[in-house]
């Protein structure tokens, strides 16, 4: 289990459950109280994101994109 995972468990935002279909294992589920950090905070750093893409020349936009979208794809291949 992560460390940020780890966190997220003693703050009461998510919670380990047995995994109906597999026995050996456990999956996370979010907890009520994590949903309403998550309804809080989604709006807010969407707003900031949204302000820092405006900064952005809309002829630089798509490049930016593309830089986010590889950094996504390498993520993902790791």
């Amino acid at each position: 289990m992560s460390r940020s995972l780890r966190r997220l468990a003693k703050a009461g935002r998510v919670a380990e459950v047995p995994d109906l279909t597999n026995s050996k294992r456990n999956q996370w589920r979010i907890t009520p109280d994590g949903w309403a950090l998550l309804e809080k905070v989604v709006p807010e750093a969407l707003a900031v994101g949204e302000a820092v893409f405006a900064q952005i020349a809309a002829e630089n936009r798509a490049g930016v994109m593309d830089v986010l979208a590889a950094l996504e794809r390498a993520e993902t291949d790791s």
